[in-house]
Parts: C-alpha cells; structure tokens; sequence
C-alpha cells in the first residue's frame, strides 16, 4: 500500500516516540495506526502476526481509542450508614464547621473496622460515601483533626446539645483511660522528655428509651464515683432517671443523688449491710433466666435484691470447686452461700421489681460498647501523642458509637437481633458495589441473602433497575 507523504512522516514519527513496531492499515479512507509484532503459533509451527489498533492517524498526530475506565466502591453498607446519619450530620455540620467532614468520615471508618486510624484514608476512598463527602484523610493531618476536636469542649457540648433528645431515662458509664491511653501518651512523652500526661476520665450519657448514647464529658477528678457524673448531667440539661454501674459507690451516695435526681444504683459486694438473707418473694424470668427478688426500706431510699438463679449455680458450683482444690475453706461456702447469684440496688424509686431489673440490664447491654471503646487506641499510638488528641479520639469514638447504636436499632425493629450483629450487615452490604464503566455508572448484582437482608430490614437499599444506580444516595449529595 502507497502512503502519502504526511502518513509516512507521521508513521516514523510515532515509531520514533513509541519505540515498538507500528504499521498503518486504511480503511474507508482513514488511515489507522496499529502496534505490529508477532507470536509463536503451535498449531502451525510458525511465527503469526498479531496487530493491536492504536488509534487514527490524522494530519495532526493520532487519536488514541477510547480506554474504558473501571471503578468500584462499596455501596451497599454506604447507604445504610448514610441512611441512619441524617441527625449525626446535622449536628455536625451546626458545630464543626470546618472539620465535619473528616469527623463523620472517621467515625465510619472506625465503625467499619479496627484498622488503625493512620489507614482512614485507604478505607474511607473504597466507600461510595467517599464520593458523597469530600473528606481529607491524610495520615499527616489526622493528628491536628483529632487535636482541633479535643481542644474545643464548647462545640463538643453543642454538638451533644444538638442530637435528639433522648427521654427520661439514661444510664451513665464512668471509665478511667488510666490504663489505657494515659499509658500511651506518657510512653510518647517520655521519649520526647516532655511533661507527663495525667491520667484522663470520661462521663457517657446513655439513653436507655431511644438506645442511643446522648453525651460524653472528659472529667478531671482521678477518682471516678458517683459526684464525677453529675457535672455531665448538669451540662447535658437532663433530668430524670439516672442508672448507675457499681463502681459508682462512694460514702452516703443517696444523699447527693436524691436531692438532684431519680437514681438506680447497683451496690457491690463489699459494700456493707446488705441483707443477702432477706426472703425473696418476688418470681418473673430475664431472657429465659428464672429472677427472684424482694425489697425494703433503707432510710430514704429503697434496697431492692434480685437473684438470677443461673448465676447462682454458677458461683456455688465455683466455690464448691475451689474448696475440692483446697484454695478456700469449707467455712467460705456457709458465708457467702447467701449472696450467691444476688444484686442488690438501692434507689430513690418506688417501683415493680421486674422493671427495675430491666432498667439495670438495660445499662449493661448499652455500655458494653464504651469498654471496647476503651481499648481501640493502643493500635493508633503513632497518632495520640497529647491529651487533646486522645480527647479527640474519644470524641470520634462516641461518634462511631452513634452510628453503630443507629444501625442495631434497624436490627431490633426488624427481630433479628441474636442473629445478626452490625459488623455482620454491614459486611454482608459491602458486597454491593457502584460500578463505574465506559462513563455509566450501574449497581453489581444484589446476592439474594442481601436483598432478603434488605426486605426483612424494610430499609429499601436497592433499585430493580441497576442502570438507574445510587439515586437514593445522591439526592443528599454534598456539594459544598
């Protein structure tokens, strides 16, 4: 085949750049410029000739086919998430002006995993959220978003202001990071030769009638007790209901508590002058567990006692054991035979047993979270090397608790808890993708455990249509 003069020079040209075998084929009049080489052909014996089109030659250089681009981020537990983040954002958005964005991208991250902090980033990009909130996860910045955060209580307690109200009824978790993340900030510092970090305290507020956590204040005192909490509740404008766990003791508790509030309080075993012996009179059952209870007057208050006739079996068959072994005395048994499976709870409320057990184990399942919550920093210690970063971690942590509370709801409402915890939605929603193709975006196939998933939850995450993709998502798309 005769080639003009421009194709020629603008052959060499391009083999020149290339650097590999290039030959031009015409077609139409056009001329089409291909990457020629050959291989090895069994069948035959012999080399073949292999051509890949490149693009078309014209006068001015080569217009190169069109690659076609592929993405995928995850879909599925995206939506979800979002869907149950409407009052989270809100309250975010009125306090951080600057920094909302990066706070709920990391209170997703740490809800979708334990990775450590310094990797949001690389986590939060596979999510199609990523492409709805334009948030910046640099590992170089992470430190200053967290400091930023713990340096400013006024927009903290602003934002707590700015969650829906959470009734009447909360319980209280108080937890020392003098184990825990006070440990680490003094490792760093000790290093460096800076000041020691004193050790640090939190308050959370929980709603024991939405489920959700409402506040969350760091405290000075070294000792946490039942006066360490009320500066919290004072700041979070509550009053009601107040249940307790039992390292809230302290010396006369009642006397503080019942001129303020309606309290619950779980008393420990050491405390003195329980009457374990008391008859119990009262029967109902706790999750399939047989409770007996009683009560009585203590000076103001009421001494309620319940007995879980499980746990009472458990610890007469501990002891039984041990004296077996010859670690404790035959006399132990006749001792502690009284107390054994029994909780005692003092408060200012005049009530049915069975709802004041319920209240109590309310508190249990609910804080729960806060103790995990607890141990997360030990793999972010690059990044805590202050007190106002780990107060701001804190805070990122009760935001991720937020959500995982608003998403175990979904699972209540739907009667599935016991079967399906929330790492295990969202992990199974994650199979979901947003694909991105040749300029169209469409939604991977739907296995049918999710859809199931989907319809018993009544949350509607997915289209019949896949080409129509992401709608729901996208009508709340961040545009600022």
């Amino acid at each position: 085949m005769k080639l003009e003069p421009w194709v020629r020079r603008a052959l060499q040209k391009e083999r020149v750049r290339r650097k590999i075998p290039l030959e031009v084929k015409m077609l139409n009049k056009n001329y089409y410029l291909y990457h020629s080489t050959s291989k090895y052909d069994r069948a035959s014996g012999r080399s073949k000739k292999v051509s890949h089109y490149i693009g078309r030659l014209t006068p001015t250089g080569v217009i190169e086919k069109k690659r076609e681009l592929y993405a995928a981020w995850e879909y599925g537990n995206s939506e979800l998430i979002y869907g149950v983040s409407s009052d989270l954002l809100d309250a975010l958005r009125k306090s951080f002006f600057d920094r909302w964005r990066e706070l709920y991208a990391l209170s997703v991250t740490r809800l979708l995993g334990w990775s450590p902090m310094q990797y949001a980033r690389d986590r939060w990009e596979k999510l199609h959220l990523a492409r709805v909130v334009d948030a910046h996860l640099s590992p170089n910045i992470l430190g200053d978003v967290l400091r930023e955060v713990g340096r400013d209580p006024r927009s903290q307690v602003q934002f707590f202001r700015s969650l829906p109200s959470g009734g009447n009824q909360v319980a209280v978790g108080l937890s020392s990071t003098r184990s825990d993340i006070a440990g680490i900030a003094e490792e760093w510092h000790s290093v460096e030769h800076s000041p020691r970090v004193p050790p640090m305290n939190f308050v959370l507020v929980h709603s024991l009638e939405t489920g959700l956590p409402l506040f969350m204040k760091q405290i000075p005192d070294p000792v946490i007790d039942f006066k360490s909490m009320m500066p919290a509740l004072e700041e979070a404008r509550f009053s009601g209901t107040v249940v307790l766990g039992r390292g809230a003791w302290s010396c006369q508790p009642t006397e503080a508590l019942s001129s303020r509030t309606n309290f619950l309080l779980p008393l420990s075993r050491s405390v003195q002058g329980v009457d374990y012996a008391r008859k119990l009179d009262v029967h109902f059952t706790y999750r399939d567990r047989g409770v007996r209870a009683t009560s009585y007057q203590e000076g103001k208050c009421r001494v309620y006692l319940f007995e879980d006739l499980k746990d009472h079996a458990e610890e007469a068959t501990a002891l039984i054991r041990q004296i077996r072994e010859g670690r404790r005395s035959a006399d132990a048994y006749r001792e502690s035979e009284p107390a054994f499976g029994k909780i005692a709870v003092i408060t200012n409320l005049r009530s049915d047993p069975e709802q004041l057990y319920h209240l109590y184990k309310q508190r249990e399942d609910l804080l729960e979270a806060f103790d995990s919550m607890r141990r997360w920093p030990e793999v972010d210690r690059t990044i805590l090397r202050d007190e106002e970063a780990v107060a701001g971690y804190f805070f990122i942590s009760f935001l991720s608790l937020y959500l995982y509370y608003r998403v175990l709801a979904l699972i209540r409402r739907a009667d599935l808890l016991g079967k399906l915890s929330v790492n295990e939605l969202l992990l199974r929603l994650s199979k979901v993708y947003e694909i991105q193709a040749s300029g169209r975006s469409m939604l991977s196939n739907v296995p049918d455990e999710v859809e199931r998933l989907d319809e018993s939850l009544g949350t509607g995450l997915f289209r019949r249509d896949p080409w129509s993709a992401v709608t729901p998502i996208r009508k709340a798309r961040e545009t600022s």
